[in-house]
């Protein structure tokens, strides 16, 4: 193991010790690990100014295998860590470069983009309804609880394909998530009676709540959850399928969850269901709820009516 990898195990158990998220401790460790592979870093007294530019370079000419762009922000997630990568550095070693060196790349202001309200409807009842005549193969049902899962909690996809059978109380209609200030979430109960449906058709043996049902990979994904990959494409199908003509991803999912919420109960609150490190991160939420959300009879809130009142008893 060479010095850098060393001290990135050393760094990462660090964070975890200080309480910070699964799905951050997740992202750090891909984040050092491009650095440290990408531009070829093993030594401390190797990360110098020159290096910190050719990463920059790499981050904007990286293509994933379906020819994507790392997001504008995401390439400044990468300098943030490496920033706190450095920090925890300095503490031990004088001569590591200064953090403050690493200036992170201009970005546009960011928007909360959300699925609009007319919209809503018809995209959760695009993979299958329930008098619909639709084939309610194992494919549409878990089409159509994903979404739910998306619209009702604001989950991240990451939370979404670790989910296991096991997470789900169908009596209690709640979830178990693993977060670091929360761990259980109300559901919606149209959201539990397709996750019920879904779960009826199933005859395998996968823990995981969400799955490939693609005979030509079942075997061989016999233990895994459905990958962040499909779960994108599913959302982009069944957008186009309900004639939603703008984008949508389930980011835009959760933010329109997120920001419907915000706009019925309090900021503290939402704070706790998205699992926001920053109350100022949900405050950004807040605002869109005001410039955007206009009309106040909602399907989302007749929809999801029962959570936004158990939430609001917490």
């Amino acid at each position: 193991m060479s010095e850098l990898n060393q001290y990135k195990t050393e760094f990462l158990k660090y964070l975890e010790e200080k309480g910070r998220k699964k799905e951050t401790l997740k992202n750090y460790e891909l984040y050092l690990d491009r650095f440290i592979q990408e531009i070829n870093c093993s030594t401390i007294s190797q990360i110098k100014t020159k290096r910190i530019k050719e990463f920059k370079k790499w981050l904007t000419t990286y293509r994933d295998k379906y020819g994507e762009k790392i997001a504008p922000n995401t390439k400044n997630y990468h300098l943030i860590a490496l920033r706190s990568f450095l920090r925890f550095l300095k503490q031990d070693h004088d001569q590591v470069l200064d953090p403050k060196k690493i200036e992170l790349i201009e970005t546009p202001q960011r928007k909360i983009n959300i699925v609009k309200q007319s919209d809503i409807e018809r995209l959760i009842n695009s993979p299958v309804t329930e008098n619909s005549g639709q084939n309610k193969d194992k494919n549409s049902l878990r089409d159509r609880a994903i979404i739910e899962f998306f619209l009702s909690l604001g989950i991240t996809v990451s939370e979404l394909t670790s989910l296991k059978k096991s997470h789900i109380n169908l009596n209690r209609n709640e979830i178990n998530l693993d977060r670091t200030n929360i761990s259980t979430l109300p559901l919606a109960n149209p959201t539990i009676k397709w996750v019920q449906k879904y779960l009826d058709s199933r005859s395998d043996n996968n823990s995981f709540l969400f799955i490939s049902h693609d005979n030509r990979t079942e075997e061989k994904n016999k233990d895994k959850p459905l990958s962040d990959r499909s779960i994108q494409r599913l959302v982009k199908k069944h957008k186009r399928a309900a004639g939603i003509p703008y984008e949508v991803t389930p980011t835009i999912l959760r933010n329109t969850c997120i920001v419907n919420l915000a706009d019925q109960i309090k900021i503290e609150q939402v704070n706790y269901l998205a699992d926001h490190e920053s109350i100022t991160a949900t405050k950004m939420y807040k605002i869109a709820a005001e410039e955007k959300l206009t009309d106040k009879q909602k399907f989302y809130y007749n929809y999801f009516k029962e959570v936004i009142k158990r939430l609001t008893k917490q």
